[in-house]
């Protein structure tokens, strides 16, 4: 788990190698369809999708069918997707650098980790909070379990009392580091939102650098994919600075 913050805003720092057809997929790899979300350019690259992530997602279904433990199955997926793609921490990642170059985030982790249990049928929940992303996952016998994409050799959390805890700390981390009317949440958001979360961040590191154009560019594709308030508040305040000029 990361601590991350810049001027007011919490941020969630939130590989196109080989490509396959969307329409070349098997039926049971779906859900990687979902990708097109964190495509920033509208062009054919977003009825792609990188050969490795799809070579991998059928390693795994084959791996599941073999497989009589829904936990043990969920913790060698876990390891094998940080062996195959994370290297280095890096607060401003997106998804496609994450498969592209090995560098990762909270969202960008979570992106992943969310397009690869859903191919392979997990239950997920995908969790928003002011500091941070994370999934939580249901086992068929109602066993929740939490997926920290950040911390590697322990990603895998188990046990109601533990899970509980966690949450508590993502959710109000470093509160009195921030401003008092920031909302503490824990919001269960959708694959397209949490794409809009990585835009978000994208544009929080551009109005840093004082490149407010690009913020705002940022900031319109995250306003599309998820409208809300950090969304609205910095786009506010990015489009201020930037008439002030």
């Amino acid at each position: 788990m990361r601590e991350i913050f810049t001027i007011i805003f919490v941020i969630l720092s939130l590989g196109l190698c080989g490509q396959i057809q969307e329409q070349h997929l098997s039926d049971d790899l779906h859900y990687l369809k979902n990708i097109r979300f964190f495509v920033q350019k509208q062009s054919d690259s977003t009825h792609k999708l990188p050969l490795t992530l799809v070579n991998l997602c059928s390693q795994l279904m084959n791996q599941k069918k073999k497989s009589s433990n829904e936990l043990v199955f969920l913790k060698k997926v876990f390891l094998k997707v940080q062996q195959t793609y994370f290297k280095t921490y890096d607060q401003f990642s997106t998804l496609e650098i994450l498969l592209n170059e090995g560098r990762y985030d909270c969202v960008s982790g979570t992106s992943l980790y969310a397009l690869i249990l859903n191919t392979l049928g997990f239950k997920v929940e995908i969790h928003e909070t002011p500091f941070h992303t994370f999934l939580l996952v249901f086992l068929s016998n109602n066993q929740r379990v939490l997926v920290e994409s950040t911390s590697p050799g322990y990603g895998v959390i188990t046990g109601d009392a533990k899970i509980t805890e966690m949450i508590h700390q993502f959710t109000y981390l470093n509160r009195q580091k921030l401003l008092e009317d920031v909302i503490v949440l824990d919001r269960h958001i959708s694959i397209q939102e949490l794409a809009g979360l990585e835009n978000y961040n994208q544009a929080v590191y551009h109005f840093n650098k004082q490149e407010y154009q690009k913020a705002n560019e940022y900031l319109d594709q995250a306003l599309r994919l998820y409208p809300c308030d950090r969304v609205n508040a910095l786009k506010d305040l990015n489009q201020e600075v930037y008439a002030g000029q």
